[in-house]
């Protein structure tokens, strides 16, 4: 039937049916001829070589079963409508089959990231969120947990007189042993924590009052135990250190832990009549020391400047009470013997001043203010005078 039909197709197109243009469609050509296909078998090797007598075995034709074939129409309507083909005329080639379908790899990511999501959430809210609503809480079975309030540091004193029987109860409600701690510990104890350090001593600076430089200048230490007797030895053995000309004046600066000491403190280990505070409160804490050379030996001055504000008036008045002082001596570097009777008017570089004479060779005491309020003071005339020169009174 199929033979017919492909034949009638091949006469229709001979006949002028079919042609480009014409027909409907192209005829289709016959089928070519199946292959020829042979098989080798044991078997058929076999009977091949008892036939042949012997010689090499012939392969046997096989003619596989027929399979069912559709006419050329129907097969070429159906392959029309199969998916992924190619029609006549159409395309170079087959249709590449649809790609796969998606994995569940953007499910799994999707799946990761909401947890981590979730994850985040939950640390930011148990941080942050959770400590502002709950409560604190408190064990009552661990004592540790609650901190008492610290308890008041007694004084020294009421440490050291409190009983025995006093101490062992604070000290064992403290936790400590009552065995273990004495009233000493206890009280020294309480005095190191209540120990107050001192602060540094404020430095009293120093410049001479001096205008014209001394001929020499030296540098003596104290200490807070410097007496009247320590201060004038050291005076004395810096006297020693006499210049290489017969009058000269040295400027000795007096110094301990805070500098320099107070005109104040120093005028008063002179002369006990004049109280520290006294003297405070009408000069200023700086001075000037000299020790003045002539033929005569060697002789002590100072000079000290009046407090702003205080009347001048009043501190000349204070200041002749020196006139009846029994300690003048000890203004002196050397024994200056007997003084005289009395103090008396005298001038020095045209400067007004008071004296008392002493029986030792240029021994006078005098002591007198400038009119820039310095109050000055030498135990000789002519170490008065040279005093003078150098403060720029001629």
């Amino acid at each position: 039937m199929d033979d017919n039909f492909n034949q009638q197709n091949w006469n229709g197109a001979s006949n002028g049916q079919g042609m480009p243009g014409q027909g409907a469609g192209r005829p289709m050509p016959p089928p070519p001829p199946p292959p020829e296909i042979t098989l080798r078998t044991m078997q058929s090797d076999m009977e091949s070589v008892k036939q042949s007598g012997g010689e090499s075995p012939v392969p046997k034709p096989f003619t596989p079963p027929e399979l069912n074939k559709q006419s050329t129409m129907e097969l070429e309507g159906d392959l029309s409508k199969e998916e992924g083909m190619i029609k006549p005329g159409q395309g170079e080639g087959v249709i590449p089959p649809s790609g796969p379908k998606k994995s569940g790899m953007k499910a799994v990511i999707l799946i990761i990231v909401l947890i981590l999501v979730l994850a985040a959430a939950a640390y930011v809210g148990y941080v942050y969120v959770y400590p502002m609503f709950a409560k604190p809480a408190i064990s009552l079975n661990n004592s540790s947990s609650v901190v008492p309030p610290p308890a008041e540091t007694a004084p020294v004193s009421e440490v050291v007189s409190t009983t025995t029987s006093e101490l062992s109860a604070t000290t064992t409600a403290a936790g400590v042993s009552s065995e273990s701690t004495t009233t000493s510990e206890i009280a020294t104890s309480t005095a190191t924590t209540t120990e107050i350090t001192p602060a540094a001593p404020i430095m009293l600076p120093h410049a001479s009052l001096l205008i014209s430089q001394p001929d020499m200048i030296a540098k003596i230490s104290l200490n807070a135990s410097s007496t009247l007797i320590s201060l004038k030895s050291a005076l004395v053995a810096e006297a020693a250190n006499k210049p290489q000309t017969i009058t000269a004046i040295k400027e000795v600066i007096l110094s301990n832990e805070t500098g320099q000491p107070a005109f104040a403190d120093i005028f008063s280990m002179f002369l006990p009549e004049f109280t520290s505070s006294g003297i405070g409160s009408l000069f200023n804490q700086d001075f000037t020391t000299v020790i003045t050379y002539d033929k005569d030996g060697s002789w002590l001055g100072f000079v000290a400047k009046l407090n702003n504000g205080v009347d001048l008036a009043t501190a000349k008045n204070a200041m002749t009470k020196l006139e009846k002082s029994a300690s003048l001596a000890n203004l002196y570097l050397s024994d200056p013997g007997k003084p005289a009777s009395a103090f008396k008017d005298g001038s020095a570089n045209g400067l007004p001043m008071r004296y008392l004479s002493f029986a030792k060779t240029g021994a006078s005491l005098n002591y007198g203010w400038t009119a820039t309020n310095l109050f000055v003071i030498s135990d000789s005339y002519n170490g008065m005078k040279a005093l003078l020169t150098k403060l720029g009174i001629q």
